[in-house]
């Protein structure tokens, strides 16, 4: 541990902002000083919380000294810094359990007590010599000293305990289990140091479940960690149930008895759902060959060979206008259409997505052989056709320039030799003119027995007219995405249709305030239509 930013000195805790005086004056820190973290007092079995602040500053007399918070506590020491020592020896070792213990059994009287604690990472805490009395210091001050060390440094001492995406009781949850973690597997759960890779792994649950890599620990425990680490953004009137009691007792028993690590790289259960993982990020980051254990070569083949010979005549984008050939881009790849998508674009950088729209056809459609269940549905038609057994693929809530826009433009089939159009707005057109569009929409995807993918995507789309049509040249991404309970999702879906007679567009209304991604009135009504000229699963 080679860098410290919160110490105990003299009578003193102290917080180094490592802010110059000057920067610390353009922050205006000072005049919030009074702000307030929490301080946990041990009261027998229970804990006692009272609002706890730094009283004043004081500078640094080293050349281009930092400006630090100070104030009169206790002797003690960060709980990052007793962790970085706990295998220095024995006393250390039972320190780092007491302090440990101390530190779940104050968090769970939080959540018990209803107190917004601070969500503070191990650097933030501090727990004095006799671990009775826990200082959370105030999160806006010590966030943002730790921020300023780069990110290594803060992800050491507050990213690897925290999940950024929760709030209230769920993050304190997290916390508590991280440290649980950390205590009983001799790891985090996720422990890189670089954000962004972190991120990912919480967002997918990257984590070696306790249950499989400590199996002599307590059962309820093991359970308990791993479900407070797969903890999930709550939707608006949520009705996913609170995080579980910690069982503090047995957590102390199982420090206690230090049961021995598994090795998981002979684990068949870990293996798959490491296998999982990478499926899920081939879908978030559009790369890779999805891969799934039931798919093989010959029956791809033959999909793909029976999908193409089928396209006796090729669509194409003449004839339609600018924003026309984005609606019928985006439409192709919601209904999976792989001829018209690839025929509305242009360049390596659009083949390389369209080869993705490939794969994820042949894997559905593989799915579907095995299984008709796993057959695939655009979310509108889905919402329409009111059938729950089938999974959900494709967009919902599109919109062009910020306007609703139609998924179900077409091209006409290159035998029809549509008329060019020359101009576009009064303007006339010439090889080479480029237009640009913002597109954003929601991608859906379920997958597995409870898993639901909600990915919020906004793309810059640019066009080239070439020659006589347009045609999509490159894009650009921006995603964010939320894993939800498929379940829950499911159940909310199949109320809101009783509730409105089996009207899909009244459901889509009440499910709305919830579920902000449902399919807009008009992408239904164009299901329905679609629905009823060419079936289900036609288009």
């Amino acid at each position: 541990m080679n860098k410290r930013i919160v110490f105990f000195e003299g009578t003193k805790l102290i917080l180094d902002t490592c802010m110059t005086q000057s920067a610390f004056t353009k922050s205006r820190f000072s005049e919030q000083i009074g702000t307030s973290g929490h301080i946990a007092s041990k009261d027998g079995s229970s804990w006692n919380f009272e609002p706890w602040s730094f009283s004043e500053t004081q500078l640094s007399d080293l050349p281009g000294g930092t400006v630090s918070f100070t104030a009169e506590a206790f002797p003690g020491n960060t709980l990052r810094e007793i962790l970085c020592t706990e295998n220095d020896s024995d006393e250390n070792k039972t320190r780092a359990r007491g302090v440990a213990a101390a530190v779940c059994s104050a968090i769970e009287g939080a959540r018990a007590q209803k107190i917004n604690l601070e969500h503070n990472g191990g650097e933030g805490i501090f727990i004095s010599s006799d671990c009775t009395k826990i200082i959370f210091l105030p999160e806006v001050f010590f966030t943002t000293a730790a921020s300023s060390l780069g990110d290594e440094m803060f992800s050491d001492m507050q990213g690897l305990y925290v999940n950024a995406n929760l709030t209230k009781d769920d993050s304190l949850a997290f916390t508590q289990a991280v440290i649980a973690y950390r205590m009983l597997a001799h790891q985090f759960p996720f422990p890189s140091k670089n954000t962004k890779e972190r991120s990912e792994d919480i967002l997918d649950a990257n984590f070696k479940p306790l249950e499989l890599l400590v199996p002599q620990a307590d059962k309820q425990l093991a359970k308990t960690i791993d479900s407070a680490l797969r903890l999930v953004p709550r939707q608006k009137k949520s009705s996913q149930k609170p995080a579980a009691l910690f069982p503090a007792e047995a957590f102390v028993k199982t420090m206690t008895e230090e049961p021995a690590l598994c090795d998981l790289t002979t684990s068949a259960e870990y293996a798959k759902k490491e296998n999982s993982v990478k499926r899920h990020r081939w879908f978030r980051r559009h790369r890779a060959t999805l891969t799934t254990a039931f798919a093989v070569t010959a029956v791809a083949v033959f999909i793909l060979g029976t999908y193409f010979d089928s396209q006796m005549e090729k669509p194409t984008t003449r004839g339609l206008t600018s924003q026309q050939t984005v609606e019928m881009h985006y439409g192709a790849a919601n209904r999976l259409d792989i001829e018209s998508a690839q025929n509305s674009t242009a360049g390596g950088e659009m083949k390389g997505r369209v080869n993705i729209l490939s794969n994820i056809y042949v894997s559905t459609k593989t799915r579907a052989l095995f299984d008709a269940k796993l057959t695939c549905l655009t979310p509108a038609k889905w919402f329409c056709y009111n059938q729950t057994t089938f999974n959900i693929f494709g967009f919902a809530d599109f919109k062009i320039n910020g306007q609703p826009a139609t998924l179900y433009t077409k091209g006409a089939e290159r035998k029809h030799a549509p008329k060019a159009i020359t101009q576009e707005n009064n303007i006339p057109l010439k090889n080479g003119d480029t237009k640009t569009y913002a597109v954003s929409f929601y991608m859906l995807r379920t997958e597995g027995s409870d898993e639901m993918f909600v990915t919020k995507i906004d793309e810059t789309v640019n066009l080239v007219f070439k020659k006589n049509r347009w045609l999509i040249k490159s894009t650009d991404t921006v995603q964010e995405e939320n894993k939800i309970s498929k379940t829950e999702f499911y159940t909310d879906y199949s109320k809101a249709m009783k509730d409105s007679s089996d009207d899909a567009k009244k459901a889509a209304e009440l499910l709305h305030a919830k579920y902000e991604w449902v399919p807009s009135q008009s992408e239904l009504e164009e299901a329905a239509a679609d629905i009823e000229q060419n079936g289900i699963f036609g288009s």
